[in-house]
């Protein structure tokens, strides 16, 4: 169980640095 939780933890860091990383590119365009 603990083991999954950190997976689930550490793909919604990744998502949320996507998502960060989209809005910078937008804003630089």
């Amino acid at each position: 169980m603990k083991s999954l939780l950190i997976s689930t933890s550490q793909q919604e860091k990744l998502i949320q640095n996507e998502t960060e990383r989209r809005r910078t590119l937008r804003l630089l365009q």
